[in-house]
């Protein structure tokens, strides 16, 4: 994943469950751990994610997002962002990522929709 110019590597696992889709453009959303999208984006980010920071989601209104949805424990909502570059499987994909609940990924560092793997 390619966010401002920095590029990471993760290892997520494939999710047949997570349905999740920006509603503006349809494409799937990636969910990663707290450390995954700290890394990736930087601790700043990662608290206006985190507070859901109106002034930070205003900044950039084409690539940052605000998404609710369901899960198992009830209703939640994400800020979205659309990274420069995501590859996945050596293919670039369209998708947006999202910082999920910690601890819910065992080893891995997130969870990626099965609609992303052909």
């Amino acid at each position: 994943i390619t966010y401002n110019g920095k590029t990471m590597e993760f290892s997520l696992l494939c999710d047949s469950g997570n349905l999740l889709t920006e509603p503006l453009s349809g494409e799937p959303v990636i969910f990663l751990s707290e450390s995954a999208f700290s890394k990736l984006c930087g601790s700043k980010t990662l608290a206006a994610v985190k507070s859901a920071d109106a002034s930070f989601m205003k900044s950039d209104t084409k690539n940052i997002r605000l998404v609710v949805y369901e899960t198992v424990g009830g209703s939640d909502m994400g800020v979205c962002i659309r990274p420069e570059r995501i590859t996945l499987g050596g293919k670039n994909v369209r998708a947006w990522i999202t910082m999920g609940k910690s601890g819910a990924y065992g080893e891995s560092e997130g969870l990626v929709p099965s609609s992303l793997i052909k």
